[in-house]
């Protein structure tokens, strides 16, 4: 598992709109 993930910011980040 790497430290950084791109996808892992990005799906966060989706979640967080379609929270909205």
């Amino acid at each position: 598992m790497a430290p950084m993930q791109p996808l892992s910011l990005i799906l966060k980040e989706a979640a967080l709109v379609a929270h909205e």
